[in-house]
């Protein structure tokens, strides 16, 4: 039997991966900056650079927040 970690871990790789494949596939550079977390470098207005972070969380605990 797998146990929850090993789940959820599996469940976050999976859309990571979804998620990298569709902006790489727009032309966007995707950084693996940690297990759990991509960074997209980006210019904003001014020429200025600039990261956008996108982290991918499995929350633990009841859906209804008790």
């Amino acid at each position: 039997m797998t146990n929850k970690k090993s789940l959820n871990d599996a469940i976050r790789a999976k859309y990571m991966t979804l998620v990298s494949d569709f902006l790489t596939a727009q032309g966007e550079e995707v950084l693996v900056t940690g297990s759990n977390e991509v960074a997209l470098p980006c210019v904003d207005n001014e020429g200025n650079d600039a990261f956008i972070v996108l982290t991918f969380k499995v929350p633990t605990g009841s859906r209804d927040g008790e």
